[in-house]
């Protein structure tokens, strides 16, 4: 039995420090090759660096002079995808310039996704979302690569990205966290492609009304999505349970101790049952973010 609980110890041991070693060299790829990747992408772009040479822009010379963040808040993310380590995902945030002389009273930008091979470094497919992170009052903060296993079914693993947005108003608070899911499919006779499989699902929205230092009422939702069937045999693609949670609470500051405290005023809880259409997992509005 000893043995057996050693051999079992041991095991996890290496699982963890093939995790850990993975992790380490994964990101050590994407720092040493975002920026050539980007060249690559955009051949025309230039880098702009700081006093210590590190880039902070990255501006593009196209016909929109779209830029893209290199710095604090970097709007290129880059992550290899651990379903598939032969493949690197990138997601890239492409800024307009002057938004005013183009006419706008607010800001847009395109969202690029772009599929690499991690040996090669080569990029085997991209798609472009024309006008995808729409800023005026709520604003886009950041984006992330989501790479849980999204199994589909036995052959079809998705990769998420998250995009981040908020206000600045210390009134009228608000954030949320929307996530797609997207197929790299290398199996089209037209080519490799990337396909939108579900489209700006809210899995985090915080929102409400506050006098900016402490009372108001506010609501938090929370989403959850369970694949039902990881297992589905292609070409079918499994359900997705979306399980969400909306809370409505109030916080106040307490006469004794000036803290301030939360109190729940009620939560509201739903399942919802997304399938695929042949094309997409089609949203329900009230569940996806738009402007």
């Amino acid at each position: 039995m000893q043995l057996s609980l050693n051999a079992v110890k041991l095991t996890i041991a290496t699982a963890l420090l093939s995790l850990i070693s993975f992790s380490a060299s994964a990101n050590d790829f994407c720092q040493q090759n975002l920026l050539p990747i980007l060249k690559q992408a955009y051949p025309t772009a230039t880098a702009l660096t700081n006093n210590d040479g590190e880039p902070y822009q990255l501006q593009l010379h196209d016909e929109y002079q779209r830029s893209i963040d290199l710095g604090f808040s970097s709007h290129a993310v880059c992550k290899v995808w651990p379903a598939k380590p032969e493949l690197t995902l990138l997601a890239v945030k492409l800024d307009y310039y002057e938004e005013e002389q183009r006419g706008w009273a607010a800001s847009t930008a395109d969202l690029e996704i772009l599929v690499v091979d991690t040996k090669s470094k080569q990029i085997l497919a991209r798609k472009l979302f024309v006008d995808a992170l729409f800023s005026d009052a709520i604003s886009v903060g950041s984006i992330a690569l989501d790479t849980a296993r999204y199994h589909l079914n036995d052959q079809i693993t998705a990769f998420g990205v998250k995009v981040g947005r908020s206000s600045g108003s210390g009134g009228y608070p608000y954030n949320s966290q929307s996530l797609s899911l997207f197929q790299f499919d290398a199996t089209q006779p037209q080519g490799k492609q990337i396909s939108l499989l579900v489209d700006s699902l809210i899995v985090n929205q915080f929102g409400g009304e506050s006098d900016t230092t402490c009372a108001g009422e506010f609501w938090r939702t929370k989403r959850i999505v369970i694949i039902n069937n990881p297992n589905q045999q292609a070409p079918n693609l499994s359900p997705l349970t979306v399980k969400t949670q909306v809370k409505h609470f109030r916080s106040t500051r307490e006469e004794d101790s000036f803290e301030c405290v939360d109190s729940t005023i009620d939560i509201k809880k739903e399942t919802t049952t997304l399938r695929f259409d042949g094309t997409q997992y089609p949203v329900a509005k009230e569940m996806r973010y738009h402007f």
